[in-house]
């Protein structure tokens, strides 16, 4: 039973670990989709209010993976990676008031969602 025991127990840590190891980021003409594995939030255009490059430091954060955290006030859904610079997603609606995740472009990601809430406010 030992041995059953044990390999449960680092079949779990290994399923866990795989889903933590990519962060990815869908933009879509309908919404924004990030996060690693199986968790991934969707947040629709119409609910989005703007973005910007974040300034606070990884450290605030607490390191790698999904966070939460209250910076400036406001509480925040992380999905942060070291060494990368981070967008922050304004929300109009919600239990979270900014969505922020890392990107290696984020000027071009920034760009993008722009444009989306752009014609989001468009056909609004």
């Amino acid at each position: 039973w030992f041995y059953m025991l044990m390999f449960l127990w680092f079949s779990l840590l290994s399923v866990f670990v795989l889903n933590f190891r990519v962060l990815e980021i869908s933009i879509t003409s309908q919404s924004i989709t990030m996060g690693y594995g199986i968790f991934k939030p969707s947040i629709l255009w119409t609910n989005v209010q703007g973005c910007y490059i974040d300034t606070s430091s990884s450290v605030s954060y607490g390191g790698w993976g999904m966070r939460i955290a209250r910076i400036n006030k406001k509480w925040r859904r992380v999905f942060n990676v070291i060494g990368y610079p981070r967008v922050v997603i304004e929300l109009k609606q919600g239990r979270f008031k900014e969505l922020v995740f890392s990107s290696g472009k984020p000027e071009e990601v920034i760009e993008i969602i722009n444009q989306q809430i752009a014609k989001a406010g468009a056909s609004a």
